[in-house]
């Protein structure tokens, strides 16, 4: 029985249980390590992601913006081209409103 004993008495010594929550510690060290470099790896990844989806906005953000002004000079074109149609319309109406004009004072 003395083995049951020294077995006994180890067991209750305060020793084996600061080598156990020593090793215990470590064991929790290590493994807080594994997780915080595996969020490390995951947070790059997704910062890369996040990277790539802003590249890719910027660019159709750029092209949006290129065929908006295209438009915009498209439509100030067009609105020059109807300045200029009612002018060549107020002047023709002008030409026509004198030549009746004439016309009725000839005829009074």
């Amino acid at each position: 029985m003395p083995d049951v004993k020294t077995a006994q008495s180890i067991a209750e010594s305060q020793y084996v249980f600061a080598i156990l929550f020593i090793l215990l510690l470590f064991v929790v060290f290590a493994v807080t390590k594994k997780l915080l470099t595996s969020l490390q790896e995951e947070n790059k990844e997704r910062e890369k992601q996040l990277q790539a989806i802003y590249a890719e906005q910027k660019l159709e953000s750029k092209e949006r913006e290129q065929k908006l002004m295209d438009h915009l000079d498209r439509t100030g074109e067009t609105l020059e081209k109807i300045q200029q149609g009612m002018v060549a319309l107020e002047h023709n109406m002008q030409q026509n409103f004198k030549e009746v004009w004439s016309e009725l004072n000839r005829r009074n």
